[in-house]
C-alpha cells in the first residue's frame, strides 16, 4: 500500500484555465501530519506507519490515547490512520509529513466520509419517485407501511396485521455517513 496524508475538506472553489473555462476544485487542508507509531516485522509482524492529523483538546482524549500520542510529540491529534509499507526505512517517530511530498499536477486517490443527513424520507434516501399528485390521492410523499404485506389478497393476512416489520425494505430512516472514494484527481 502506498503512503498517504490526512486532510480536511474546507469547501469548493473554481479557477479558470487559459481558454476561460471554469474548473471546479475542492479545497482541502492536507497536513501537516505527524508519524505517531512505527511498526516493524520484528515487533508486530508487518511494517506500517501510523500518522495523525488535527489537533484536539486534552479534555476530549482518554488517558491511553494521550499516552500513545505523547511518545511521538506534545500535541494531541484527532485522527489516526495506519498505512502498511514495504519498509519503514527513512521514517522517524514524530516526523512531520506535509504536502511537499506531492508534485504539482500529480494524480492522487482521495477517500472520505460524507456528511450525515439525519432522518430522511424514502425519496431523498433511496431516490424513489413520489405518488400521484392528482385530486383524491393522499400518497404524495408517503411510502406504504413496512408492516403491511404488498398484496392484500385472501391468502395474505389482512393489511396492517403482519407479525413484524420487514427490515429488508427500503423505507425512510437514518441517512447516515458513507465512505466515498475518488481516483485520479489532481
Amino acid at each position: 500500500m502506498s503512503f498517504g496524508i490526512l486532510g480536511k475538506k474546507l469547501g469548493m472553489s473554481q479557477f479558470f484555465d487559459p481558454n476561460g473555462k471554469s474548473i471546479p476544485v475542492t479545497v482541502i487542508e492536507a497536513g501537516p501530519c505527524r508519524i505517531t507509531q512505527l511498526k516493524t516485522p520484528a515487533t508486530d509482524g508487518y511494517s506500517a506507519a501510523q500518522i495523525g492529523f488535527g489537533e484536539i483538546r486534552e479534555k476530549l482524549v482518554n488517558k491511553p490515547a494521550a499516552g500513545h500520542l505523547a511518545k511521538s510529540g506534545d500535541e494531541l491529534l484527532r485522527h489516526l490512520q495506519e498505512y502498511r509499507l514495504e519498509s519503514i526505512d527513512g521514517l522517524e517517530l514524530g516526523a512531520s509529513i506535509t504536502v511537499e511530498a506531492f508534485e504539482a499536477g500529480q494524480k492522487v486517490d482521495v477517500s472520505g466520509d460524507t456528511v450525515g443527513r439525519g432522518f430522511s424520507g424514502y425519496q431523498k434516501r433511496h431516490g424513489f419517485s413520489r405518488g400521484p399528485m392528482s385530486h383524491g390521492s393522499k400518497n404524495h410523499r408517503q411510502p406504504r407501511c413496512p408492516a403491511s404485506p404488498v398484496p392484500c389478497s385472501a391468502s395474505a393476512p389482512p393489511c396492517g396485521s403482519a407479525p413484524r416489520p420487514r427490515t429488508e425494505e427500503k423505507c425512510d430512516g437514518e441517512l447516515c455517513c458513507s465512505r466515498l472514494a475518488g481516483q485520479g484527481g489532481r
